[in-house]
């Protein structure tokens, strides 16, 4: 009565000749046998697979019927109380049909958790296939098992609208990609796994917000494996490493998004994996690029946020930028978007500070005291006179945003300042002084025009425990000034006092010489933009 057929080649012949056969439209009242393929209520062709009478294919759930061609798109509901109980069964139901090119088959999950998933998909390989979940739809992830596995060629997915997760990571794998195929992430999150995401051939590409997070590695590419997304809705946040391509080979290409808060890098590649990342926003991460063995990573016009708590990349690209190094790794490209300079103070403890050379920006000059580092970060050295120390450089303009870490000493009172506009007469008698006073618990803005201070602008109640480390910003743009601590507003002024002509900034201490501040903060990771 029709044309049966075991695979999707003899299936795609047999739908050629459906133009000269003239099939039936199902029937409650007729027998059909195993083979047989009727046209549903619903315009689409489905091939019996148990003989059967009165049982519709368009409701059946892969007992007596499986979809053999898709001509208008298809739904089939998937949970507890839906028409098919599993994701398992209902891709049985769909893998062997041929799809239309323009038409979809869509696996509507329900709001629900489908435990100890773990899926292979291998069909169909034409049109398109789509996982849906509803926003609450959870895909549960066993212990060292693969939620969703796709070997075959020639699928063309969407997993849209769901969240992966696997509690915490033990050997799973949330999205596996070995076939030449092409899966789309759109509006779904994948969460404590140990990949989150693996193509070893064919692309995933990233569409409407995806979050990829908890995980020991967010995305891992290899071989001829591609990773793409083209919008600032990718964000792989809290990972071991963000991007991996240290398995052999694999393309990655980023433009927009953010990798934050990775306690190994951002990016990692290696044996001639390749990756372009672009307008990405990075920090939080140890390390932004570790390039090795013939890799190689070009980073352009990404920014790096002074505004966030806790700002961490202690040791931003290795090898250094445009530096051929760790056995032919290479990091490329013009680095950060505005990034004027960067320091997190790291050398050899003893090293003078005016001996040091920063990352990233020019030669650091020091008036009122000394410095030095130690244990990677900057630290006064030997005594100094009463007053402020600063420890500055020119940034080559006077609008800017300038930040860095201050951590509290174990026990006493101290001061840290950041000072910009810099460059008048005596370096630590005029400009604006931005600091944070232990005795006090506020944050202060200060003019200083001959050394005589007068606040601009004052913040009170903030406590700074001993041992603390928080991130004190601020950024000039004209006559306006803007002071934050850990990426929250303290103070917002206005004052034309010292103009935008002025390009020296730096921070600093304040010693009284006998007295209150007898302790010190260190600091690490000066930023400006």
């Amino acid at each position: 009565m029709g044309f049966p057929s075991s695979n999707a080649g003899a299936l795609s012949t047999d739908v050629a000749q459906l133009g000269q056969v003239k099939l039936a439209t199902y029937a409650s009242g007729v027998a059909y046998a195993v083979g047989d393929i009727v046209i549903g209520s619903d315009g689409n062709y489905y091939q019996c697979i148990a003989a059967s009478t009165g049982n519709n294919p368009t409701t059946d759930a892969y007992t007596y019927w499986k979809l053999w061609f898709v001509a208008a798109n298809v739904s089939l509901a998937v949970g507890t109380s839906s028409r098919f109980s599993t994701i398992a069964n209902a891709l049985l139901f769909c893998r062997d049909c041929v799809v239309a090119p323009t038409n979809s088959v869509t696996l509507a999950l329900a709001s629900q958790t489908f435990l100890n998933t773990a899926i292979t998909i291998n069909g169909p390989q034409s049109g398109n296939l789509i996982i849906s979940g509803s926003g609450s739809t959870i895909l549960g992830v066993a212990i060292s098992t693969t939620c969703v596995t796709i070997p075959a060629d020639g699928i063309n997915l969407t997993i849209y609208n769901l969240v992966i997760n696997g509690s915490s990571p033990n050997g799973q794998i949330g999205i596996n990609q070995t076939g030449r195929s092409r899966t789309t992430i759109s509006g779904s999150t994948i969460e404590n796994v140990v990949i989150g995401a693996q193509i070893g051939d064919g692309e995933l590409n990233i569409a409407t917000s995806v979050t990829i997070t908890g995980c020991t590695l967010g995305v891992r590419t290899y071989g001829p494996g591609f990773f793409f997304s083209s919008n600032n809705n990718l964000t792989i946040t809290a990972c071991g490493t963000g991007i991996d391509l240290t398995a052999g080979m694999g393309h990655v290409q980023l433009y927009n998004g953010y990798i934050t808060n990775c306690t190994l890098s951002a990016v990692s590649a290696a044996y001639g994996g390749e990756a372009l990342i672009q307008g990405m926003q990075l920090y939080g991460n140890a390390q932004v690029v570790l390039a090795q063995q013939g890799a190689k990573v070009s980073v352009a016009g990404c920014t790096y946020p002074l505004t966030t708590p806790n700002i961490g990349n202690t040791a931003l690209f290795s090898p250094p930028l445009g530096v051929l190094s760790n056995y032919g790794g290479l990091v490329a490209g013009p680095g950060f978007n505005g990034m004027t300079a960067y320091d997190p103070f790291i050398d050899t403890t003893g090293t003078n500070v005016t001996a040091h050379t920063p990352t990233w920006g020019g030669a650091w000059s020091i008036v009122g005291g000394a410095g030095q580092i130690s244990s990677n970060a900057l630290i006064p050295n030997g005594a100094s006179s009463p007053g402020n120390t600063i420890v500055y450089m020119s940034l080559g303009k006077g609008d800017y945003t300038i930040s860095c870490d201050f951590t509290a000493p174990a026990s006493g009172s101290w001061s840290g300042q950041i000072w910009t506009r810099l460059g008048t007469g005596t370096i630590n008698q005029n400009g604006y002084q931005i600091f944070y006073d232990t005795n006090t618990n506020k944050i202060t803005l200060q003019k200083v025009v001959s050394n005589v201070f007068t606040p601009v602008g004052t913040a009170y109640s903030y406590t700074w425990a001993a041992s603390a480390t928080h991130t004190l910003t601020v950024s000039m743009s004209g006559s306006s000034i803007m002071v934050q601590l850990d990426g929250a507003t303290a103070i917002t002024a206005t004052d034309s006092t010292y103009a935008n002509t002025l390009q020296s900034a730096g921070v600093g201490w304040y010693y009284l010489g006998s007295g209150s501040y007898t302790n010190y903060p260190t600091l690490k990771n000066f930023r400006a933009l």
